[in-house]
C-alpha cells in the first residue's frame, strides 16, 4: 500500500468467512482488495483478476459483493492511480445479476453511499473515468434529474471529444423517458450535431425514448448513417469495449414497427456481416430477431421458408452470411425460441471428427449458400485423405481467391501439387507460403508453431538445412515438436534421414501407457454415485472446489447418438499451474483430469486419467505436486508421453506409471 494512506481499517472486521461467493467463502477478498493498491503492478493485476472472477463472475454478483463496494469506493475517495480499474469494475458490478434480490438491494444501496464520489469522477476525472462513471451515474434511477444535469454540462463541456460526447448522449438516454422534460433537450440541441458519431447515438437514443410516434425521415436520416458502416462499429466499439455489461446498440430500435425496421434493415444486416466481435454479433441478431419474429415462438413456429415474409428471409440470410453469429452456439436457440423450426447438420473437422454445424442447418432451411473458410478447408483436407488431390487443390485456391493472407493455403496447395507429382507448379505456392510465414515470424520470432511449419516447407522444397534449422528452434521452444515432426507427412521426406531421426528423438525415456477408448452408454447417475462423488471432493481443500455446471442432460442426451460426449463433472479444483476435475464416466469408472500449463488453451495440455485402484491417493499426489512444483516446468515432458496436445485418455495402474520420468 503507498505511504501516508490509511484505508481499509475496516476490512479485516468483515466475517468474509461467512459471506459467500462465485467460489464459495469469500475468506480471498480482504487480500485481493488490499492488493489493489499495492505498488507491484503485477499484484494489482491479480488482485483484479481475482475480483472479476469471485464477487462478480460472469454478469452474476453474490452475498460477499455488497460487503466489498465500500471498500473499493474507498480506493476511488483517495484518487489512487487504479482508480480507472476500479470504476470499471463497479461498473460491471452495478449491473450485475443475481436471483437473491436481498443481493441486488444490498449493492444498491452501498453504490447510493459513493454517489457524489462517481459525480466527482464525471466532473474532474480523466478520459476512462469519465466514461465509467457516466455509465455508473447512468443506473441511478432514483437521481435521474441531478444526474441528467450533470450529463448535459459535461456533454456541452466537451466539444472536441466526440466519442465522449456520444458516450454521454447514450447514458442519458438510458434515464430519459418519452415525456422526459429534457426531451426538448434532444430534439432541438443535440440533434444539430456537427459529429455524425454524435448524432448517430443522439437518432439511436432518440428512437429508443419516442418510438410510439417515430416520424420517417428520422429514419431516413438513420438510414444515411448505418450505410458507413464503420460508423455504427465504432460507436459500438467505444459504447461496449470497456465494459460486457453495456446492451448492444440495436436494442436501441427495440420496438419500432416492422414497415420502419424495413427502412433500415440492409444497413443492419451489412453491418451484422462486418462485425467481428461474436457477443456483439449475438446480440445484434438477438435484437433482429425480437424486432422480426414478434408473433411467432416455439408453440406458434415457423415451419417452412415459405412461411417467412421478405424482412425475416432478408434477416435469417444475414445471419446465415455472418460468420460472427456462429462463434457461440447461444444463436441456436434463440431462433429455436423464435419459432424458426430447422435443425443443425453434423459435418467433419479436417481430423474425420463430427461436429455440429447450426449455420449449415439454417443455410439448407432457407436453400441459400454461403462461404465459410474452416468448412471449405475441412473439405479439402478430407479429400485429400481420400486421395483426391485434384479436388483439394481447387478448393485451396478458392481459399487463397477469399484471403491471399493465409499462408496455410498456399502451403496446403502446394503440397496437394507435390502429391499429383507436380512438382515444379507446387514451387511457386510454397514460396508465398513461405514469404507470408516468414513475415509473421518477424513479429512473433519466438513462436514455435510459425518456426514448425517453415521448418515443414522447407522440407517440402526438399531444403534440408534450412528445414531442420527452423525445425530444431521450434522443438527447442516447445518440446512437443519433437513427436509433431515425427507424424507429420511434410517431413516424409526425411523420416528415415539419420540427422532427422536424431533431432526428434525424446531426450528423455518413458513407460509405455496403456490408452482405451471411452464408449458413452445411456447413463443417470444414482443418489449412491453423487454421495461417492462429494466424498470425493471432501479429500481436497473445500475452500477450493466449486460445482461444476452440468451439461443440459436433453442436449446430452440429443447428440450421443451422433457424436461422443463426455460425462457432466461434479467437482473441480482450481490450483496455481493446473486443474483438477473430478467425476464419474458413463461406464461407472472414476475419472480425474488434469489440465496443466496457463488458462490459455493454446498453452497447455489436458488429460483424462481412468483408474483401476482408489485414486484418492493418484489425487492426492496431483495436488501435492500442483502446490510444491512448477508444472510449467514439466509440461514438455507430459507431452511427450500422449499423441495428441488434448483431451487424451490414458488408463493408469498406479502412480508410478503416471510420473516416472527418468
Amino acid at each position: 500500500m503507498p505511504e501516508g494512506y490509511r484505508i481499509f481499517e475496516n476490512l479485516d472486521k468483515i466475517d468474509w468467512k461467512n459471506l459467500s461467493h462465485a467460489y464459495g467463502e469469500a475468506t480471498d477478498v480482504p487480500e485481493l482488495i488490499k492488493d489493489l493498491v499495492s505498488e507491484n503492478k503485477a499484484d494489482r493485476n491479480n488482485a483484479l483478476y481475482g475480483l472479476y472472477g469471485n464477487i462478480y463472475h460472469q454478469g452474476t454478483v453474490y452475498e460477499a459483493t455488497s460487503y466489498a463496494i465500500p471498500f473499493l469506493i474507498e480506493i476511488l475517495e483517495n484518487n489512487l492511480p487504479v482508480s480507472s480499474e476500479i470504476l470499471n469494475l463497479l461498473d460491471h458490478i452495478i449491473n450485475g445479476y443475481s436471483k437473491n434480490d436481498k443481493y441486488i438491494k444490498a449493492i444498491e444501496e452501498e453504490f447510493g453511499k459513493g454517489f457524489m464520489v462517481f459525480t466527482n469522477f464525471l466532473t474532474f476525472g480523466t478520459y476512462q473515468e469519465k466514461y465509467y462513471a457516466a455509465y455508473i451515474l447512468s443506473c441511478f434511477k432514483d437521481k435521474k434529474k441531478e444526474v441528467m444535469d450533470l450529463l448535459m454540462i459535461e456533454f456541452r463541456k466537451t466539444d472536441n471529444d466526440p466519442a465522449l460526447k456520444s458516450i454521454f448522449t447514450l447514458c442519458m438516454g438510458k434515464l430519459l423517458e418519452e415525456n422526459s422534460e429534457i426531451f426538448e433537450f434532444y430534439e432541438k440541441e443535440l440533434l444539430k450535431s456537427d459529429y455524425k458519431l454524435v448524432k448517430l447515438a443522439v437518432i439511436l437514443t432518440y428512437i429508443k425514448i419516442h418510438k410510439n410516434n417515430l416520424k420517417e425521415p428520422i429514419l431516413i436520416n438513420l438510414k444515411a448513417l448505418l450505410d458507413n458502416k464503420e460508423l455504427f462499429l465504432k460507436l459500438q466499439r467505444y459504447h461496449s469495449s470497456q465494459s460486457m455489461t453495456h446492451e448492444n446498440m440495436l436494442y436501441y430500435l427495440k420496438g419500432i414497427k416492422e414497415d420502419q425496421l424495413k427502412i433500415i434493415i440492409k444497413p443492419l444486416v451489412n453491418i451484422l456481416k462486418e462485425e467481428s466481435d461474436g457477443n456483439n454479433c449475438l446480440d445484434m441478431a438477438n435484437a433482429l430477431i425480437q424486432m422480426a419474429f414478434k408473433e411467432n415462438n416455439e408453440k406458434n413456429p415457423i415451419k417452412s421458408k415459405d412461411e417467412l415474409n421478405t424482412l425475416q428471409k432478408e434477416i435469417l440470410i444475414g445471419f446465415v452470411e455472418s460468420p460472427g453469429v456462429w462463434e457461440y452456439a447461444n444463436i441456436y436457440s434463440d431462433l429455436k425460441r423464435a419459432g424458426i423450426n430447422f435443425s443443425f447438420k453434423l459435418l467433419k473437422n479436417s481430423n474425420g471428427s463430427k461436429y455440429l454445424s447450426y449455420r449449415r442447418g439454417l443455410a439448407d432451411f432457407l436453400g441459400v449458400q454461403y462461404f465459410d473458410p474452416q468448412e471449405k478447408f475441412n473439405e479439402a483436407i478430407l479429400f485429400k485423405e481420400n486421395k483426391e488431390f485434384k479436388k483439394a487443390f481447387d478448393i485451396f485456391k478458392e481459399l487463397i481467391s477469399s484471403n491471399s493472407e493465409i499462408p496455410e493455403y498456399y502451403h496446403c496447395a502446394g503440397h496437394m501439387k507435390i502429391l499429383q507429382n507436380e512438382r515444379k507448379e507446387a514451387v511457386p505456392y510454397l514460396n508465398k507460403a513461405l514469404e507470408i510465414y516468414l513475415k509473421f515470424l518477424e513479429k512473433k520470432p519466438n513462436n514455435a508453431e510459425l518456426l514448425f511449419w517453415i521448418a515443414a516447407v522447407y522440407s517440402l522444397l526438399r531444403d534440408k538445412s534450412n528445414s531442420f534449422k527452423f525445425l530444431k528452434k521450434a522443438i527447442k521452444i516447445n518440446h512437443s515438436y519433437l513427436k509433431k515432426a515425427a507424424n507429420e507427412e511434410d517431413f516424409n521426406e526425411y523420416h528415415d534421414d539419420e540427422d532427422f531421426i536424431k533431432l526428434i528423438t525424446p531426450k528423455i525415456n518413458f513407460k509405455k501407457i496403456e490408452r482405451i477408448n471411452n464408449k458413452p452408454a445411456n447413463k443417470d447417475y444414482t443418489k449412491e454415485e453423487i454421495e461417492t462423488i462429494n466424498l470425493f471432493s471432501e479429500k481436497l481443500d473445500k475452500a477450493k472446489w466449486q460445482e461444476a455446471k452440468n451439461w443440459n442432460r436433453t442436449f446430452n442426451d440429443f447428440v450421443k447418438s451422433e457424436i461422443e460426449v463426455n460425462p457432466p463433472a461434479f467437482g473441480r479444483y482450481f490450483g496455481e499451474n493446473a486443474n483438477l476435475e473430478a467425476g464419474l464416466n458413463f461406464d461407472n469408472s472414476w475419472y480425474i483430469q488434469l489440465l496443466i500449463g496457463s488458462k490459455n488453451l493454446k498453452d497447455s495440455v489436458t488429460f483424462r486419467f481412468y483408474y483401476k485402484n482408489d485414486p484418492f491417493k493418484i489425487l492426492n499426489l496431483l495436488i501435492e505436486k500442483q502446490e510444491n512444483l512448477d508444472l510449467n516446468n514439466y509440461l514438455d515432458d507430459f507431452l511427450l508421453k500422449t499423441k495428441e496436445l488434448c483431451r487424451e485418455i490414458i488408463y493408469v495402474e498406479d502412480e508410478e506409471s503416471l510420473f516416472k520420468i527418468e
